[in-house]
């Protein structure tokens, strides 16, 4: 009777162990691990990885966005990159983002797109443009062919 009394305060003590780890892990639960497999059951919580999106984080309730975030910052200072096509966060390991952009390649992309002009208007499109503004009296005859012969030439 002693031995039984025993085993039901050991498994209550390691369930509650279980349960306070596996809790700041951001997992419910975990009781029954520590209760009916004792060390056993606090070595298997101890070793799942934080459950990011539904729990606690660093002992605050964090959202998706929240623990999203945070698991960024801790992916970049431990020598992670972050994709400049996609803006997706790679670990160090990682040589080629999801979108298909190398960690060499994504140094260099923005820099390339930004020295790309942008997309404009076509050239009658232009001119239709300077047309409705010297309709309109915005601009004046001779402002409108200069401005037409610089969209020609260019």
């Amino acid at each position: 009777m002693l031995y039984f009394i025993g085993s039901i305060i050991h498994g209550i003590i390691f369930g509650f162990i279980t349960k306070t780890i596996n809790e700041k892990k951001g997992y419910y639960g975990g009781f029954a691990w520590g209760f009916f497999l004792g060390i056993i059951g606090v070595i298997v919580v101890a070793c799942k990885s934080e459950n990011i999106y539904h729990g606690t984080l660093d002992g605050e309730f964090a959202s998706k966005a929240q623990a999203t975030a945070k698991l960024n910052d801790r992916i970049i200072n431990e020598d992670g990159w972050q994709c400049n096509r996609c803006n997706r966060v790679n670990a160090h390991y990682v040589t080629t983002c999801v979108c298909g952009v190398s960690r060499e390649e994504s140094k260099n992309w923005k820099s390339n797109q930004i020295s790309k002009p942008k997309e404009s208007l076509s050239q009658a499109d232009e001119i239709v443009k300077l047309k409705n503004l010297l309709d309109s009296g915005a601009i004046n005859k001779e402002e409108y062919d200069i401005m037409k012969k610089q969209l020609i030439n260019s």
